[in-house]
């Protein structure tokens, strides 16, 4: 697991390890918890 910070995108779990551009088109793909690496 990675050590950032959670936080929450319309209630949806996310941690961005990297690319936060990633993270935000991970959490529009309507995964409930995701984790990029």
């Amino acid at each position: 697991m990675s050590t950032r910070p959670w936080f929450t995108v319309n209630g949806k779990a996310v941690v961005c390890v990297g690319d936060p551009v990633s993270c935000g088109s991970t959490v529009a793909a309507g995964d409930a918890l995701v984790q990029i690496s």
